[in-house]
């Protein structure tokens, strides 16, 4: 059966937070009845969607006063309010409450209006928004708050222009596990006597992390019950979902409780010292929260009045806001095996800690890393442009894909207040809303939003205008989101934006030195194998080749060490801090002066007392606030194997002897250090890097290349393929979508040999810097 022309249109999600909206696109599916279903297949991804430049677009309205126009999104949050300006935040919250006043709701919905007009305005210049379907993801709340939320935000969607057969709903923690699952992954299939069907299999990838970890704990059992905790600034959105070849919404909600009621306290705390934070850049205060919510001291000033708020002073109200979440959301967590915690909120470090200890203490597992190379605060956005949707009953106890969600008036309130409760025209409620029967909403059941149907015509005008002059009287609520002043959106690559090979040129034309200063050994990375000292490339080679002595081996040491850092999901200036101010007497140990030394009875035994003396460090907080557990275990066993490796079994000997070998393909050196595999006719030499290194081996027979240590044969596997140049990679099109998802040692060498290819096709110039290019570009475009 062939699909109706209302499943052929693109889609546009707008995923509303209060602090960012974020935006996904799918395209229009061409369909061609004549042809069969591998041609008619849909598989086209949903990909998010950049405004002036970032995915994050802040949520934010601002009225400058005097008769000026008004501004949005970027512009607003890094204006300076002026002495008659006003800084709409966190509106959101108002469309959703309903008991606030009319006027709070006349000023919001307006303010809605507004923005949703400016975000078609500037959607149309690139994308066909007057023929898609718009799907708005919405609170998962109770009933009244729902349809009143719900009806109030497609009203102003309407406002602004969009059609109402245009407008879908979602709700927010369905589309959020929804894009985590996907990463954006269509794919539709057409049959003759069945009616168009999305392949789930294809959909959620059988060869993701998620869905092998899910097959794997589940082998002949029960699916993994697997809890999403979206923390957002007006809401924690949770989804329970079971996992195992597939993914399936067990029960969602949205509860009322978000960073907003942080940034409320840090304002009066500000407010105490003697500021008035209304008088901040809307991106000044959103920079000086992260510091505050991270447990540093901070600076607040406007013109000359400054307030200092010292270390750790909203710590005791993160941890009850957070210990709050944890007992709303405990019918949800009850009776999980896996837990994710995603959202603004997630990046807190104090939440997320708190929330590992009590959940991972009732035995939950935290499995942030069954998600890699995903941006997660654009999920919701991706899943709700999900043909999953349109073409399947994911998650609706309704068993039906959803359909467009008609619209109703905004309301109004009742002659009565909501003081009779036998109103016949209110049910009691306060608020006229036009739908059959408003009874239903005052019911405590939590029924799917499907269900709700609002009916009626508008009690007002379709297009009486609010007055602006209500806008002057009613103080804004302060919010959160904002960049810093003068800065750019955050240099995130778009997934449908193709680069050409020029730019990649562009980029690096004046800044080689810098490149190899921040990705290579001629900066920080060189200074932690070789020293301090400003060692030409010439004389590290020269160390290096000396692998004999205790210069040489030391080097070599470092050199692979620094590796298996590498292969830890932190800021490079993290590991740098770590390996400078925790490990020098590590050092003092692992690598000895004399190599005699390694003969002496106590080596052994000194070798062990730092690590006893690492493990009984006592801690600052009932966090372990430093601990730096994910390098500190890399130590305890990758760094102890090396050591091994390099002053016993010599591996820089073997490794550098196997090189000089003829007819050796580029991968070889790469599968000798992975997994000890020796070309044929030779034993497998015993003690191999193994799980200590996977991308980063590649790092490392970069470096060796640049330091003319190998030879020009292994080039093809010299491409460090990590996350930023896979994606980089993808943008150029030397590496399909699927592909930049994988990171198993085989299919990164893979890659490495096409970019090696592609460049040396495309851009020949550059590749002697093999993927500094990429990693260049991904760090430091300005586009």
């Amino acid at each position: 059966m062939n699909p109706t022309e209302k499943q052929l249109l693109p889609v546009l999600s707008i995923d509303l937070g209060a602090s960012y909206t974020k935006l996904a696109w799918r395209e229009r599916w061409e369909f061609d009845p004549q042809r069969s279903n591998p041609q008619n297949r849909f598989t086209s991804p949903s990909v998010p969607i950049k405004i002036d430049g970032a995915f994050l677009v802040p949520s934010i309205v601002l009225d400058p006063g005097e008769g000026r126009e008004w501004q949005f999104g970027n512009d607003a949050a890094l204006s300076t309010p002026g002495p008659s300006a006003r800084l709409f935040r966190n509106w959101k919250a108002t469309l959703f409450d309903a008991d606030t006043t009319e006027q709070e709701v006349a000023q919001d919905s307006l303010v809605a209006k507004s923005f949703f007009g400016w975000l078609k305005d500037k959607l149309r210049r690139r994308y066909r928004v007057g023929e898609a379907l718009v799907r708005v993801c919405v609170p998962e709340f109770d009933p009244r708050s729902q349809e009143i939320g719900v009806c109030r935000l497609l009203d102003a969607l309407e406002g602004a222009g969009w059609a109402r057969s245009q407008l879908l709903v979602v709700a927010e923690p369905k589309a959020n596990v929804l894009g985590l699952a996907s990463k954006g992954r269509n794919h539709v299939n057409v049959f003759p006597d069945t009616p168009p069907i999305a392949f789930l299999r294809s959909i959620f990838d059988p060869n993701s992390p998620l869905i092998c970890a899910a097959k794997k704990a589940t082998a002949g059992g029960f699916p993994i019950k697997l809890v999403t905790i979206d923390i957002g600034a007006f809401t924690t959105d949770i989804a329970v979902c079971l996992a195992s070849s597939e993914i399936k919404v067990e029960c969602q909600y949205s509860y009322k409780h978000g960073v907003a009621a942080l940034d409320n306290a840090l304002q009066d705390l500000i407010r105490a010292g003697g500021v008035d934070p209304s008088n901040l850049p809307h991106s000044e205060f959103e920079i000086g929260k992260r510091t505050v919510y991270g447990g540093e001291a901070s600076q607040w000033a406007v013109g000359n009045r400054s307030a200092t708020l010292e270390e750790n002073c909203m710590d005791v109200t993160i941890a009850k806001f957070t210990d709050d979440l944890l007992q709303m959301c405990q019918t949800e967590t009850s009776g999980a095996h896996w837990f994710v915690v995603t959202g603004g909120g997630g990046e807190i470090p104090l939440i997320l800690n708190r929330i590992r200890s009590k959940l991972e203490a009732g035995g939950l597992r935290y499995v942030q890393e069954l998600f890699p190379d995903l941006d997660q605060r654009i999920a919701t956005a991706l899943g709700g442009a999900s043909v999953v949707l349109d073409f399947s009953d994911f998650g609706d106890s309704s068993g039906n894909p959803q359909q467009p969600y008609p619209m109703s008036s905004v309301g109004r309130p009742c002659e009565c207040a909501g003081a009779n409760k036998e109103c016949v025209k209110c049910q009691g409620t306060g608020w006229l809303t036009g739908f059959e029967s408003v009874a239903k909403l005052r019911s405590g059941d939590r029924q799917p939003l499907a269900e709700f149907v609002p009916t009626g015509k508008p009690s007002r005008p379709e297009d009486e205008v609010l007055p602006k002059r209500v806008l002057r009287n009613v103080t804004p609520k302060p919010s959160n989101g904002g960049l810093a002043p003068g800065s750019k959106p955050p240099n995130i690559l778009e997934p449908d934006e193709r680069i050409d090979v020029s730019e990649i040129v562009e980029c690096l034309r004046g800044q080689e030195s810098k490149v190899t200063q921040q990705f290579g050994l001629e900066g920080w990375m060189g200074q932690l194998v070789f020293g301090a000292e400003q060692w030409s490339a010439e004389s590290r080679r020269r160390i290096l080749q000396d692998h004999s002595s205790a210069t040489g081996k030391a080097a070599w040491l470092r050199l692979l060490c620094l590796g298996t850092c590498l292969g830890v999901r932190a800021q490079p200036r993290y590991i740098k801090s770590f390996w400078e101010n925790k490990l020098p007497e590590i050092w003092r140990v692992l690598i000895p002066t004399d190599l005699d030394q390694l003969e002496a009875k106590d080596y052994e035994r000194k070798l062990n007392d730092v690590f006893v003396n690492a493990i009984h460090r006592e801690f600052n907080d009932m966090r372990a606030t430093g601990e730096d557990a994910e390098l500190w275990r890399r130590i305890f066993y990758d760094f102890r194997k090396l050591h091994h490796f390099v002053y016993l079994n010599d591996l820089p000997c073997s490794l550098l002897e196997l090189a000089r070998q003829p007819g050796l393909p580029a991968n070889a050196l790469v599968n000798f250090l992975k997994s000890g595999f020796l070309p044929s006719g030779n034993k497998r030499w015993v003690g191999a890097i193994g799980q200590s290194m996977t991308a980063p081996l590649l790092f490392l027979m970069r470096e060796l290349r640049r330091l003319a240590m190998i030879d020009a044969r292994f080039d093809a596997s010299c491409f460090y393929m990590n996350s930023p140049a896979r994606r980089v990679a993808r943008q150029l099109k030397w590496i399909s979508e699927s592909e930049s998802t994988w990171f198993d040692i085989e299919s990164l060498v893979e890659m490495s040999r096409t970019c090696h290819e592609r460049m040396n096709t495309e851009m020949p110039e550059l590749l002697p810097f093999f993927d500094l290019p990429l990693q260049w570009f991904a760090f430091n475009n300005s586009r």
